[in-house]
C-alpha cells in the first residue's frame, strides 16, 4: 500500500431540535504533479463541510484557514484562506413512504460547502498533516459530553513524507468517499449506508470506526484562524457508545 490514510467521521445520535452549525464533514488532497520550484509537489486540497441549511451570519464560513504543519515537528509551515468554491444543499425525503418508521417526517435539510486550494510543498522526510479547525457541532447529540454544541470539530489529513513505507507516497492522492448524502435512521430498525470509497492509485483501503477529533473552538467559528497543531485530542463519549461503536452495539 504507498500510502496512509485516515479519513473520521462522526456519527452523531440526534434528538430532532432547531439545533444548528456543523454536522461533518472531510478533507482530501488530489497530487498534480511536480511543483513550480525544484523539489516540490502540487496539490490540489479539498475540505467539504456540513451544516445545516439555514444559518446565521457569524455560523457560515465563506472562507476558512487551511493549516499545514510538518508531520515531524507539529510546527505550523503554512496557513492559507480558502474561498468557499460550490455550496450545494440536500433535502433529505420528506414523503412518508421514503421513511415509514416515522409519523412526523423533520424537515432535515444539508448545507454542503466545497474549500478547494492548490498549495506547492518542498518534499520531505517527514510530510506535512493538514487540518481545519472550528466551532460548533449541532445541538442535542446524545452520545457525546458535555453539550456537542459546546465542542468544535477538527478536519485533518496526512500526506506522507519520503520515510514512509514506500518513498514515492508523496505522489499519491487521498481516497474519495461516493457518498456526498444524509441519512435518517430509525433507532431499532434494519439500515444500510453506503461509506465505500474509491482510490485513485489503485491502492488498498482499510476501514474502521474511530474516536472523532476535538477542537477547542467551541463559542465561535474564528473561520479563518490557524488551526492549534497537532497531535489532535479526541472527543469524550457517554458509555456505552464509543468512537469504535459511535452508534450503540446494535450498528
Amino acid at each position: 500500500m504507498k500510502q496512509l490514510l485516515v479519513a473520521f467521521f462522526l456519527f452523531g445520535i440526534v434528538n430532532v431540535a432547531s439545533g444548528n452549525h456543523t454536522k461533518g464533514g472531510w478533507m482530501y488532497y488530489k497530487y498534480l504533479g511536480a511543483g513550480a520550484a525544484a523539489n516540490t509537489a502540487r496539490y490540489l486540497v479539498s475540505l467539504k463541510i456540513y451544516t445545516e441549511c439555514v444559518l446565521n451570519n457569524n455560523q457560515f464560513c465563506s472562507e476558512v484557514n487551511i493549516s499545514i504543519f510538518n508531520a515531524g515537528s507539529n510546527s505550523l509551515y503554512l496557513a492559507v484562506n480558502v474561498t468557499g468554491s460550490d455550496v450545494t444543499d440536500i433535502q433529505n425525503c420528506t414523503r412518508q413512504d421514503c421513511h415509514p418508521c416515522i409519523t412526523d417526517i423533520p424537515n432535515i435539510c444539508y448545507k454542503i460547502t466545497t474549500y478547494q486550494t492548490i498549495i506547492d510543498l518542498p518534499i520531505t522526510p517527514a510530510g506535512y498533516i493538514l487540518s481545519h479547525q472550528r466551532c460548533c457541532r449541532i445541538a442535542n447529540i446524545i452520545n457525546m459530553q458535555p453539550g456537542s454544541s459546546s465542542i468544535g470539530d477538527t478536519w485533518t489529513v496526512t500526506i506522507p513524507g519520503t520515510n514512509s513505507a514506500d518513498p514515492s507516497a508523496f505522489r499519491n492522492s487521498s481516497a474519495l468517499f461516493a457518498q456526498n448524502d444524509t441519512a435518517i435512521i430509525c433507532k431499532d430498525n434494519y439500515f444500510t449506508f453506503d461509506f465505500s470509497a474509491d482510490d485513485p492509485d489503485g491502492d488498498s483501503l482499510v476501514y474502521s470506526f474511530t474516536d472523532a477529533y476535538f477542537s477547542s473552538r467551541g463559542n465561535a467559528a474564528q473561520c479563518t484562524s490557524a488551526s492549534d497543531p497537532p497531535p489532535y485530542s479526541f472527543i469524550n463519549y457517554i458509555a456505552p457508545v464509543s468512537g469504535s461503536q459511535p452508534l450503540g452495539i446494535g450498528v
